[in-house]
């Protein structure tokens, strides 16, 4: 990865910001960011920055619990920065609720159907990353796939598992990146990464001193208190309306330079669109 490359997007007065989990980039320029280069990598300059964990929703599946007395949802994750695993339980329903063509009310909804419930905490979590709802509490199965295009964050409580009552989308505005630079190019901190000296004769590249000193964490939202504040815990001061950018499994094109083999020149160059 090219050095400082959040550093060098904000002093050209590009926009950059995560919202409601989503990437959102506007360059100064007025040209179109190539987020299937450099989303991801961008993703997680931001999250070593602010020290925060980062989550890509990967698959769910569905079952009993507790000994088959709770019916659930498990959301499987994996940490943006590290590719670790990490998981999440919410309460559905596994049973037909009424009588209808497909089954009788209690009987099973065939393998990796759900039932959700208004205003439980899946539901709550669905509306926070303001995703289109189905058009039935039972088709969420068929929309699940949406939940790729969102960057999470929690909590893990134990092992793997992320407390469903932390997991929310990320959103970290402008202003907050910003200020966060600014702290982490002071002077002082400066000085002190120039006169550590190297383990063993290695020299990190510039970009992995970003936010180093931070301990990765969430941002402990509260999905209880409904999708208005969910993912507002850091504060956006405004909206974005530049590039939205997904940032599942992205894929390089064949004539590109892998990001971590370039120049900052290169890197410049075509993160730029010149």
């Amino acid at each position: 990865m090219a050095s400082a490359w959040l550093n060098t997007m904000i002093a050209r007065g590009d926009s950059v910001a995560i919202d409601h989990g989503r990437l959102v980039v506007q360059l100064a320029s007025g040209g179109a960011f190539d987020h299937h280069k450099f989303g991801n990598p961008l993703l997680t300059e931001i999250c070593q920055l602010m020290g925060v964990n980062a989550y890509h929703y990967q698959s769910y599946n569905t079952g009993k619990y507790s000994g088959g007395r709770i019916s659930g949802l498990t959301l499987q994750f994996e940490n943006a920065l590290t590719g670790e695993p990490a998981y999440c339980c919410f309460n559905t329903e596994l049973a037909y609720q009424r009588n209808g063509k497909y089954g009788k009310q209690g009987e099973p909804l065939p393998k990796k159907q759900f039932y959700v419930k208004t205003r439980t905490q899946f539901y709550k979590l669905w509306e926070a990353c303001q995703l289109p709802k189905p058009h039935s509490n039972s088709r969420y199965f068929e929309a699940m796939g949406k939940l790729k295009a969102i960057v999470f964050t929690g909590n893990i409580t134990k092992g793997e598992k992320l407390g469903n009552d932390t997991l929310a989308p990320l959103s970290i505005s402008h202003e907050l990146i910003e200020k966060a630079l600014n702290a982490d190019n002071s002077p002082h901190k400066k000085h002190i990464r120039n006169t550590q000296v190297p383990h063993k004769g290695h020299i990190s590249p510039p970009h992995k001193d970003i936010g180093q000193s931070h301990k990765p964490r969430s941002m402990q939202p509260n999905v209880s208190t409904g999708a208005k504040k969910c993912s507002n815990t850091v504060i956006q001061e405004h909206r974005y309306t530049g590039n939205v950018i997904s940032l599942s499994n992205t894929v390089l094109p064949d004539n590109k330079i892998d990001p971590q083999n370039q120049s900052d020149d290169e890197w410049l160059a075509d993160y730029s669109g010149e």
